[in-house]
């Protein structure tokens, strides 16, 4: 979901950290993640800091070709699992009549979907927005709060728009080699409890996969009524 037209996906120059130089520090983590990590605190990860981080000390970064060409992978990366994604929900819904699928959907001048299932029965069902994040470095608590958030004003915003109503449908990708499956459903229960109380965000599906396991992944019970 993105509210200008980025030339890239959304991710912060940090996430492109290489091998040779992966963030010790929790202040290095990006939105693709960080290594799985227990604050001394776990609600306060879910919320917005009140006052501005302070900078930390963080090792030097590859610079010039190194960083650009690091950039470059993971961009490329990221579409990849976007379009492995999108493919599976073409291929297993394309018997489901109910929805037209319309991936990287613009709606109004700002408002850009991941992928769109347009209702076709006239309101009795809601739209679907398809949000899809990739973690490629690790699943970090520090980004619940504005991945809810981005997704509770998208819902907003697409209402507003087009006075339809929408359902909203979180797919997280991320790296078992990184995180196993109990920490990437503790990921989702934090998802869900920062959900609570968001009327928009009340019908929320939501499903995390390893990275390899997009081909056998089935979209069809995220959007079943």
């Amino acid at each position: 979901i993105k509210t200008d037209r980025p030339a890239t996906p959304e991710v912060p120059d940090d996430d492109f950290d290489s091998d040779f130089n992966q963030p010790d520090d929790p202040a290095d983590c990006t939105d693709a993640g960080c290594p799985d990590e227990t604050p001394d605190n776990p609600e306060d990860s879910d919320k917005p800091s009140e006052t501005p981080d302070t900078p930390s000390e963080k090792p030097d970064k590859p610079s010039g070709p190194v960083q650009a060409g690091e950039r470059a992978r993971y961009i490329s990366e990221y579409y990849d699992v976007e379009r492995a994604v999108i493919e599976s929900f073409e291929k297993r819904l394309s018997d489901r009549k109910e929805y037209e699928i319309k991936p990287q959907t613009e709606i109004g001048d700002r408002l850009y979907l991941d992928m769109l299932l347009l209702s076709r029965d006239n309101g009795l069902r809601s739209d679907k927005i398809i949000e899809i994040k990739y973690f490629r470095n690790g699943l970090s608590g520090k980004y619940v709060f504005d991945i809810v958030r981005q997704m509770n004003t998208c819902l907003w915003r697409y209402r507003g728009l087009t006075g339809r109503r929408a359902a909203p449908v979180l797919l997280i990708v991320y790296n078992r080699e990184r995180d196993s499956a109990e920490s990437a459903a503790r990921f989702g229960d934090r998802i869900r409890s920062a959900a609570e109380g968001l009327p928009d965000m009340e019908e929320l599906k939501m499903r995390l996969i390893d990275r390899s396991e997009i081909g056998m992944f089935d979209p069809r019970e995220l959007v079943a009524q």
